[in-house]
This record gives structure tokens, C-alpha cells and sequence, in this order.
């Protein structure tokens, strides 16, 4: 149980500092090329959508724990272990729903590519924290 809050505060943290610096920093210029997709920003959506974030690294622990992981063979590396676990949750969760999303609501296709390569350094980053704590 340790290990999961250690690995699942650790993966959030480090998804809410990747979230700002690629969705709110190098990404975010293109919500404007879609006004009317977005809803208004202020400290409370900013508070909540970095608790959800930082809620992620719970789930991505807790699910490594319960699955043990990525043991192709048995004899991967911590790191590798990790970095697979993490491309195969981005492949099966975030891949899918930012892309069926992205044919249905006014995205830019920037906001498209800014989300799906957050989520893949998300998911790829919480599963060697968590191939390396748990």
C-alpha cells in the first residue's frame, strides 16, 4: 500500500507539471483558434483539472499493482517494464478518446496533438515511476 501512494503521488505530480508545461504553455495558443469550444478559465478550473490530473497517478499505480505490470518474458528491465505499461494504457484510454472526441467536438488539431502527446509523456512517465516504486 506504501508503495502505490509513494508511486501514485509521485506519477501525479510529475502529470500536473507535464500537463502545464505542454497544455498550458506550449499548446494552449491553439484553444483560441476555437473559441467557442472552451469554457471559461479561472483558478477554480484550474484547481479542479489539476486534482483530476494528479488524480491519474493514483489510477496508473493502482492498476500497475493490480496487473504487476509489463513482464513480457519476465526479464525486462524496471524502465522498460514501465515505459511498455505506460504506452499500452495511453494506446487503450487516451489514444481513442482524444481522437473520437476530436471527430465530433470543434477541436484544432493543434489542441488535438497538444493532448495526445501530454497524455503519452503522462502515461509513459507514470509507468516507470510506477515499474520503479511498485
Amino acid at each position: 500500500m506504501r508503495g502505490i501512494l509513494i508511486a501514485g503521488a509521485a506519477a501525479g505530480f510529475v502529470a500536473v507539471v507535464l500537463d502545464w508545461l505542454i497544455n498550458a504553455w506550449l499548446f494552449h495558443d491553439y484553444q483560441k483558434r476555437t473559441p467557442s469550444t472552451w469554457r471559461a478559465e479561472g483558478p477554480k478550473q484550474y484547481l479542479l483539472s489539476m486534482a483530476a490530473t494528479f488524480g491519474s497517478g493514483f489510477t496508473y499505480a493502482i492498476f500497475y499493482a493490480w496487473t504487476g505490470g509489463v513482464h513480457l518474458g519476465g526479464e525486462l528491465h524496471w524502465l522498460a517494464a514501465g515505459l511498455l505499461f505506460g504506452l499500452g494504457c495511453w494506446m487503450a484510454l487516451a489514444l481513442p478518446i482524444v481522437l473520437s472526441l476530436a471527430i465530433f467536438v470543434n477541436l484544432h488539431r493543434g489542441c488535438v496533438v497538444g493532448l495526445l502527446l501530454d497524455w503519452l509523456l503522462i502515461s509513459l512517465a507514470a509507468g516507470a515511476i510506477c515499474s520503479r516504486f511498485l
